[in-house]
């Protein structure tokens, strides 16, 4: 028997899609997954006569193998003196897999990244759920959504015929 599910939406995929913030200070990283993505909140800098307040600062976000330096906003001098300061991140977000740490010139104690799920298109998600038997799942390709072939992972593009994909399943026991 062979049917065809088209990308079929999943309830799961609408359980935790909430931002979470973590916090790193001194040399501690914060590492985000390949389905996350990263955004400089902010940087904590202290009072001190070696720290350059109304100075932006810096945190290092590593990925693939580049590094990527995040600017914060100046930060402001707490005018009661002592205690802590907060420049705000300026907006740069990094999808996953990335590590974020402070770097080594930085005179910041700490950073917060906020940690959000990148949204996935659930409709162009095929699930085989729990309990299926056996099937066989393959690729297939119109250029008018009547006839279609069986294709295969590659390049496709043509200035002048649009193509169509689609999945299908093909329940192999009965």
């Amino acid at each position: 028997m062979k049917y065809f599910l088209g990308f079929l939406f999943a309830a799961v995929v609408a359980v935790g899609q909430e931002a979470r913030f973590e916090t790193a200070t001194g040399t501690n990283t914060i590492s985000i997954a390949d389905f996350e993505s990263g955004e400089l909140i902010s940087v904590l800098i202290t009072n001190s006569s070696t720290v350059n307040v109304g100075y932006p600062h810096y945190v290092k976000a590593v990925k693939d193998g580049y590094s990527f330096v995040m600017k914060s906003s100046g930060s402001y001098r707490n005018p009661n003196g002592g205690g802590s300061d907060v420049s705000s991140g300026v907006g740069d977000i990094i999808r996953g897999p990335a590590t974020y740490s402070l770097l080594d010139y930085s005179s910041a104690q700490g950073f917060t990244i906020r940690i959000t799920p990148v949204s996935f298109p659930p409709n162009q998600t095929l699930i085989v759920p729990p309990g299926t038997n056996s099937v066989q799942v393959s690729m297939e390709s119109s250029t008018n959504l009547v006839n279609w072939a069986t294709a295969t992972n590659g390049v496709y593009g043509s200035p002048e015929t649009v193509r169509f994909f689609r999945m299908k399943m093909t329940n192999l026991q009965p």
